[in-house]
């Protein structure tokens, strides 16, 4: 008599049978969405304001990559509220940059501004930039960004083999001297590659905000504050 197989396998009938339906490149996709309802505000459900300037954002987005904020926004009992969450002590550069970040996975930031940007960044406990060690020492990398760049968010970037003053690999890669620079936010770029990419940013906030008195547009509206507060001695 034959032994019986150990294994045998049968084909489940049609009703019981699932079939994945995989969108490609998906991951890719949603962060391209996000990043431009970000852009045009669209459903924004959350103000981040600072002394110079505010933003206008989504819970959820902050939420899913950053656990301070992720607190904040679980304490509301009703999830319909939009708050406004007033960043006292952090400068508004640093929360551009680390909004930015958020939304695309990485964020270009002048040297001299990258251990504020990590500070601010380690404080709201943003993934992928609250566990670098901003008091490192980082090694000019040949053929490298400028600006810091991190690989998060799925994103494919450059590889570096920049290290830190204690031997270990670093994310961060800096080289030469910034000559093209962005007329409304004033961060620095070696190539000018980079700061086109960089300019889409800001597509849909150039002249955005007009001011009443005189006409004068803004790309910002902090910029708009700072001018009437200059020029009109209006306290805004």
């Amino acid at each position: 008599m034959a032994a019986a197989p150990e294994a045998s396998a049968s084909i489940p009938p049609m009703s019981a049978q699932a079939f994945c339906l995989r969108r490609n490149n998906h991951s890719t996709d949603m962060s391209e969405h996000f990043e431009r309802m970000f852009k045009e505000e669209s459903m924004v459900d959350v103000t981040l304001s600072c002394g110079d300037g505010s933003i206008r954002a989504h819970k959820m987005v902050l939420s899913a990559c950053s656990s301070y904020f992720k607190n904040i926004f679980s304490k509301f009992i009703n999830p319909y509220q939009y708050p406004v969450v007033i960043m006292k002590d952090m400068p508004f550069a640093d929360l551009r940059a680390i909004v930015e970040f958020i939304y695309r996975g990485e964020v270009f930031v002048p040297q001299e501004q990258l251990a504020s940007v990590l500070k601010s960044a380690e404080s709201l406990k943003v993934k992928g930039l609250s566990e670098v060690n901003a008091t490192k020492s980082l090694v000019p990398h040949e053929g490298g960004e400028t600006a810091a760049q991190t690989s998060r968010g799925g994103r494919k970037g450059r590889k570096s083999n920049t290290t830190s003053s204690d031997g270990s690999p670093s994310n961060f890669a800096f080289q030469g001297v910034q000559r093209f620079q962005c007329h409304i936010c004033h961060q620095g770029f070696t190539a000018k590659r980079n700061l086109q990419r960089h300019m889409q940013i800001h597509s849909y906030y150039r002249n955005k905000f007009e001011c009443d008195l005189c006409g004068k547009k803004f790309s910002w509206k902090h910029g708009l504050n700072s001018h009437k507060e200059k020029t009109h001695n209006i306290n805004v």
